[in-house]
């Protein structure tokens, strides 16, 4: 609402599949977060606000065991070097 409106203006179309591009975990979480409340400032149907919410979660979990494994193959690759 920087010009005082109350219109909720979307820049990209919501469509099914992947993002083609990862912008990083901390970045993608404020911006998944972010894009709940807009979604629900934009009167969204609560069903795609919950399948939404559920899917975020999820990746952030993903996410969360990915970077975890990471860490634990990088602490035996210096113990066994």
């Amino acid at each position: 609402m920087i010009d005082g409106s109350q219109e909720v203006t979307f820049l990209y179309k919501l469509t099914p599949g992947i993002a083609h591009r990862s912008y990083g975990y901390v970045h993608t979480y404020i911006l998944a977060h972010a894009s709940l409340n807009v979604a629900r400032l934009a009167n969204l149907p609560n069903e795609v606000i919950t399948i939404a919410s559920e899917k975020s979660r999820t990746m952030e979990e993903e996410t969360k065991q990915r970077e975890a494994q990471r860490w634990f193959d990088n602490l035996q690759n210096i113990i066994n070097s």
